[in-house]
């Protein structure tokens, strides 16, 4: 015998499942109403992947609510407008940042709200906007997407500059290796000459190092004498010597002119050099007959002289002076020391005659 199915029964349990399904919908729709939301709007300056209608909104971790539309910008394309829905106790301040986060490996993109300190004021619409707007951050996948976009630029560029380098300088690259090839064949050619004078440097260091207790005595020593001499004494004797160097500096005219009418003078007196040797040998037999505490006498006078001069030095431009006036004046009567060494000539011999 065969169960007939009760067609009425089901068909109203059905309908009751149906309205209830409906009823559960418009509840739940209601309750939401009846909750107090808060709309912000939020502006994306860069691509919002994985982000859309119903992606939660979070405020540090916690879930306060989702995101009710997604447009671009009118004005703007490259922006991004999202406005959202929270809660409306969600303690989002003038200072509270938005950024977008990507939850795991999914790609699902959520909208995090950060930040807002308790002595900020809260959230509120500028002057004639109807909702409140944050400008989100760039998130910490935008950025690494964003450096290494920069970075592959950068390389992209440095392989480019490279590979023209090289295409410039192909045969210079070439030669160069080529010469390192050579270089290091000879090193190879040559490893027993090589040992042996690396051997010879390091014996030659082994008998260098006893020397830097010699170098440090040695210092020591030229210390001790440097900080022996006084810095008076050598202050006034680098001041005498630029005394000494100024006063020739003041008188470069007139010193070059004592060359010049030397020069002249000798040139004379070469032409009269062999009446000079003969009276140089009359003059030496002179001077032997001449008494030695004479020449004594003569000596302790020009050392006197001498003192003199040194005690005068501030006379030298004047002394440098007359000489160069002198030395013109000799030049002029050059003509006549020929017959002035004849007479010296004549008279010594006449003081031989009477030795």
């Amino acid at each position: 015998m065969e169960t007939r199915a009760n067609y009425a029964l089901i068909g109203l349990f059905t309908l009751f499942v149906v309205a209830g399904g409906f009823l559960f919908v418009y509840w739940f729709a209601v309750s939401e109403k009846g909750q107090d939301r808060l709309q912000v709007q939020i502006l994306f300056r860069d691509s919002v992947a994985g982000l859309s209608r119903g992606s939660s909104v979070s405020f540090n971790g916690l879930r306060v609510g989702e995101v009710a539309e997604l447009r671009l910008d009118p004005q703007d394309p490259s922006t991004v407008i999202a406005r959202i829905v929270i809660d409306a106790n969600t303690p989002v301040r003038a200072d509270t940042r938005a950024r977008l986060e990507y939850q795991g490996l999914t790609g699902i993109a959520v909208v995090s709200l950060t930040g807002g300190s308790s002595a900020a004021p809260a959230l509120a619409a500028e002057p004639g906007a109807p909702t409140p707007t944050i400008v989100a951050e760039p998130s910490d996948f935008q950025d690494l997407m964003r450096t290494g976009q920069e970075i592959a630029r950068s390389a992209s560029e440095t392989l480019e500059r490279v590979n023209r380098l090289v295409d410039e300088n192909i045969e210079t690259i070439t030669a160069t290796v080529s010469n390192v090839e050579k270089f290091s064949r000879a090193l190879s050619d040559n490893a027993p000459a090589i040992d042996s004078f690396l051997e010879q440097v390091g014996n030659a260091a082994e008998r260098i190092a006893p020397l830097a207790d010699t170098l440090d005595e040695l210092s020591r020593s030229t210390n001790a004498i440097v900080s022996a001499v006084d810095p008076e004494t050598v202050a006034a004797t680098v001041r005498n010597v630029e005394s000494f160097t100024q006063t020739l500096a003041d008188t470069r005219g007139q010193i070059d002119q004592i060359f010049a009418n030397a020069t002249a003078m000798t040139g004379r007196l070469n032409a009269a050099s062999l009446q000079i040797e003969a009276t140089l040998d009359d003059v030496s037999a002179a001077i032997r007959a001449v008494d030695a505490e004479r020449i004594n006498a003569t000596i302790s006078n020009v050392e006197a002289f001498s003192q003199t001069l040194a005690e005068n030095r501030e006379n030298v431009s004047q002394v440098i002076a007359n000489a160069a006036t002198l030395t013109e004046n000799l030049s002029a009567t050059a003509t006549k020391i020929d017959v002035a060494i004849e007479q010296i000539s004549g008279l010594a011999a006449a003081v031989d005659r009477e030795q």
